[in-house]
């Protein structure tokens, strides 16, 4: 099936229900082959996602593909709804998963949770016995003041994620943007009934992929407020053994309004081991819908999106 197959696809159905057509486009795609499937994955998820959400109206919404652009309501100033339907999220895209890039992403929560926490897990008592024999210990003296600022009693904490290995708690003021100024993170685990930190710090979030992806990073090199183009200097992350990238590298996720273009940037992780090394940057443009202006290009893998 190519592109205009696709194209064809929706023009014949055009009388059916939007669910109707978005269940018939995903029974087509499931008979293509892997190859095509994984070219097309994202772009097909797009249209659904146009399809079952509809409206026009708010930010530009598009797989950056000039030919073929989809245009879709964002669903709010996060990206919400739409953008996180074209994503090859973990979790549900209704409350998308996120974690701190310090933390492993088997450790994860919604930001739903960020402002109150967890409401099973460890009680108030619980949790501040625990905190106060972490800040007792060697591990953390040096770091006391900035993740207990006057004291672990007179301190916000709330337990963001818990399981059999460990347990994540966010330190000081939290609201379901993230952590405020600062806020700091504490990744802790129990053995033998002594509580001890694993990794502690400024959280910086991120939206969790699934386990086929990774984001890319990018940085860009040019922006003429004229120009509808913007060069981006485009790596990998992670370790992927100084593999070309190129071949790698989904379609970015565009969303635009009148003060950003936020850019969401994916690629195909690896398969199996992999040697940590220096990964190669390759040349990329972006096509916008309008010429970039005063406009503030933003990172989406980071929740919230910001500047780049």
């Amino acid at each position: 099936m190519d592109d205009h197959d696709l194209e064809t696809l929706f023009e014949r159905t055009a009388g059916e229900s939007p669910t109707a057509r978005a269940d018939l486009l995903i029974d087509t795609l499931g008979v293509i082959s892997r190859r095509d499937r994984r070219r097309r994955n994202v772009k097909a998820g797009l249209a659904v996602s146009a399809l079952v959400l509809g409206g026009t109206s708010g930010a530009a919404l598009w797989r950056n593909s000039p030919d073929t652009p989809t245009v879709t309501d964002n669903g709010g100033s996060n990206g919400t709804n739409a953008v996180y339907a074209a994503l090859p999220l973990a979790g549900s895209k209704d409350d998308p998963p996120v974690t701190c890039r310090a933390i492993s992403a088997d450790a994860q929560w919604t930001p739903s949770v960020m402002a109150d926490g967890l409401s099973s897990g460890l009680d108030r008592d619980q949790l501040r016995e625990a905190l106060n024999e972490i800040a007792e210990s060697p591990a953390v003296a040096d770091e006391g003041d900035h993740l207990f600022p006057g004291g672990v009693d007179k301190t916000a904490a709330r337990v963001l994620s818990t399981d059999e290995d460990a347990t994540v708690v966010g330190l000081g003021p939290w609201t379901s943007e993230g952590p405020q100024a600062s806020a700091t993170f504490l990744k802790m685990r129990q053995t033998n009934g002594q509580w001890s930190a694993v990794t502690f710090g400024t959280c910086n979030l991120q939206l969790v992929l699934d386990k086929q992806h990774a984001w890319a990073d990018f940085k860009v090199e040019d922006t003429d407020p004229k120009s509808t183009s913007l060069s981006m200097s485009v790596t990998e992350s992670g370790c992927t053994s100084g593999r070309d990238p190129q071949p790698f590298l989904d379609k970015p996720v565009l969303v635009e309004d009148e003060t950003s273009v936020t850019i969401y940037w994916t690629s195909a992780r690896p398969e199996g081991a992999q040697n940590c090394q220096a990964n190669p940057a390759v040349s990329e443009t972006v096509t916008l819908k309008e010429p970039l202006g005063s406009r503030v290009v933003r990172d989406g893998s980071v929740y919230p999106p910001s500047a780049r």
